[in-house]
């Protein structure tokens, strides 16, 4: 369930940068291509992606490459289920402390529970912004090309 998704592609190789090379993928026409979803993230009309650099690798020279993207399910945990449970757990701190409205074991409990809840989200909203930050996939060259379509690495 909290698998991360792992999709191939084939690409050429279009520009080499110090260690970042840019590798145009090449897209092919079948419908299993838009089920795929791992290309939904390429903000450019061309196709490009920017990987590592492998030893053996020159401009025009067709590559195979791995894009592992994450599971959307840890999102779906961090954002519906851990703030319930917390609201929850905060309810059942709030009904063994005491030094908060000492005779009414109801608003300790409403307000602990909001308490926790508002925590929650507040960690989850700082988390989402750091992951954010970072890219959503890590792309990677696993594999070189001859030009008779043998695999070099």
């Amino acid at each position: 369930m909290l698998k991360q998704n792992r999709t191939i592609e084939r690409g050429i190789i279009k520009q080499i940068r110090g260690n970042r090379a840019i590798v145009e993928i090449v897209k092919p026409e079948t419908k299993d291509c838009k089920s795929c979803g791992s290309c939904m993230d390429i903000k450019n009309p061309f196709n490009l992606l920017e990987v590592d650099v492998v030893p053996g690798l020159d401009v025009g020279r067709r590559v195979v490459v791995q894009i592992v993207c994450p599971s959307p399910y840890k999102s779906m945990a961090l954002l519906l289920l851990l703030p319930i449970v917390n609201l929850l757990a905060g309810s059942m701190i709030g009904q063994k402390i005491t030094c908060i409205y000492p005779y009414s074991q109801n608003v300790r409990m409403l307000l602990c529970g909001f308490i926790f809840f508002a925590l929650t989200i507040a960690v989850v909203s700082i988390y989402d912004k750091k992951i954010r930050n970072k890219k959503h996939s890590h792309r990677q060259i696993i594999s070189i090309e001859n030009t008779d379509n043998t695999l070099i690495i």
